[in-house]
């Protein structure tokens, strides 16, 4: 028994139509039903089997297409994910670097200072007519910052 046959021996009209027909119900010739009514209702029906067969193509089609969108979409918020967690990473990494700059740039300032007060010393020792020694000795000490320099007006 085909589907068509199947399908019509479910539906309500079936009982009164094989009553009417008997055996015959479903009697051929070549690829056309006999009876009238059951040949026109298997076009109709095989119409909309096609139909529905198209259909369920193109459904199991839009489902494979939204099944590999997700996947799709599921790796590019995986990727965006490893895109944040890189750019944290390199934000802290830039933050680390410009605390370092700074901690340079705030030791290079205390330098400039003390090679300024250094330079300082060894001019007020000469004002002051010190010798090479107690001036090398208070250059030394500025320059290794223990020693402030006395601004003379």
């Amino acid at each position: 028994m085909i589907d068509f046959e199947k399908w019509f021996a479910d539906q309500d009209f079936y009982t009164n139509m094989r009553f009417i027909h008997g055996d015959a119900l479903f009697a051929k010739d070549c690829d056309v039903y006999r009876v009238l009514p059951v040949q026109m209702t298997y076009v109709a029906w095989s119409e909309k089997h096609v139909e529905y067969a198209e259909l369920r193509q193109v459904s199991v089609a839009l489902n494979t297409e939204t099944i590999n969108q997700r996947r799709y979409i599921v790796s590019k918020q995986s990727e965006i994910t490893q895109l944040k967690a890189q750019l944290i990473d390199q934000g802290q990494r830039f933050n680390d670097q410009s605390q370092k700059v700074r901690d340079l740039e705030f030791k290079c300032e205390e330098l400039e200072k003390r090679i300024k007060n250094g330079l300082s010393n060894v001019f007020n020792c000469r004002v002051i007519g010190a010798d090479r020694i107690h001036t090398c000795n208070v250059v030394e000490e500025a320059l290794r910052g223990g020693h402030e320099t006395k601004q003379s007006d």
